[in-house]
């Protein structure tokens, strides 16, 4: 891999789709620990080598028929930090980075970049 590329550097989320948002949500909590509000879990961390920047990794559950990351499958997305996203955008998309410059989310059907 090349040093001139955008490298992704970290999971900013991670969000299923599930039939039973609550009672999954309640499995978690009991099983795992992961004490989710409103169907999601905010994990809270520093940068290494930037102590004093907070990071954020959600962790989220939707019903089955949500829409919000695209159609039926994947049951699952996964957003990527990345520390330039409009440089990983033109590298990925050729050149194309004011076609996604509205809300600046791009995305595919298994991952999205958030800045």
């Amino acid at each position: 891999m090349s040093d001139n590329i955008e490298k992704v550097t970290g999971i900013g989320g991670i969000f299923f789709r599930v039939r039973d948002p609550a009672k999954m949500s309640a499995w978690y909590r009991e099983h795992l620990g992961i004490c989710a509000e409103d169907g999601h879990a905010d994990f809270v961390w520093r940068e290494h080598k930037q102590p004093d920047e907070i990071g954020r990794t959600v962790w989220s559950l939707f019903p089955a028929d949500t829409d919000y990351f695209g159609p039926t499958r994947p049951a699952f997305m996964i957003n990527y930090r990345v520390s330039n996203l409009e440089r990983m955008a033109v590298a990925e998309y050729d050149g194309k980075w004011k076609d996604f410059t509205s809300g600046k989310k791009l995305t595919s059907a298994v991952l999205s970049f958030w800045q």
